[in-house]
């Protein structure tokens, strides 16, 4: 690529790849052309998902930022709409690459991986002489922020993860409820005896009892 990029003339080119979790596969290409490179065949134009109309700059990320990317497709008809904006995509891989065609305009070996990311959010705009969609990819590493809600130690929780596994159905260290300024339950006194007279002596015929 550094040898390739060096010469005179060069031909850039840039290369989405979309692996959608429905078994789809999006390979699109910034011009009108057509490329075989890493496993599969790039075009201008996918017949169903269309073509890319704009993308964000690439930036690396710093601090409290993931490194993310969004671009915006202009899909070929409102079946790829359907087709990419379905909830079950969501988090689907996203990669681009930058490449170099040597004067033969072949792919010169390797293009560079500028993002490898997972599909975040799709939004479609319709409206008169416009049908597009705006999508929003993120790095991995925006998981991160997840903020673990809805995380329990619970045996349904458990199965969530681990489906058939009952290492939490017998659990008996259950903590007790605490209320906190609302009348709790109401629970009857327990009377339990003890052995022992008044002042702490151990004869047998002294017995007491205590009422929680």
């Amino acid at each position: 690529m550094v040898t390739a990029l060096q010469a005179n003339p060069t031909t850039l080119f840039g290369a989405l790849q979309i692996d959608l979790k429905s078994g789809q596969t999006v390979r699109v290409l910034d011009g009108c052309a057509s490329l075989t490179f890493n496993g599969g065949t790039f075009t201008g134009l996918d017949p169903l998902f269309g073509t890319i109309a704009a993308i964000d700059t690439i930036e690396d990320g710093f601090g409290d930022e993931a490194p993310a990317l969004s671009f915006n497709f202009i899909p070929a008809s409102g079946a790829s709409i359907a087709a990419l904006a379905v909830p079950a995509n969501q988090g689907s891989r996203v990669r681009v690459w930058l490449g170099a065609l040597d004067t033969s305009y072949n792919v010169v070996a390797d293009p560079i991986l500028l993002f490898d990311g997972e599909l975040d959010q799709i939004t479609p705009t319709v409206g008169k002489d416009k049908r597009e969609l705006d999508v929003d990819a993120v790095s991995g590493m925006e998981r991160f922020f997840d903020n673990q809600e809805g995380v329990r130690l619970s045996p349904t929780f458990h199965k969530s993860l681990w489906p058939g596994e009952t290492g939490l159905d017998n659990i008996t260290g259950l903590e007790n409820k605490v209320f906190w300024g609302v009348m709790g339950e109401s629970v009857s006194p327990v009377t339990i005896g003890y052995v022992g007279g008044p002042s702490g002596g151990s004869g047998r015929g002294n017995s007491g009892a205590v009422q929680w």
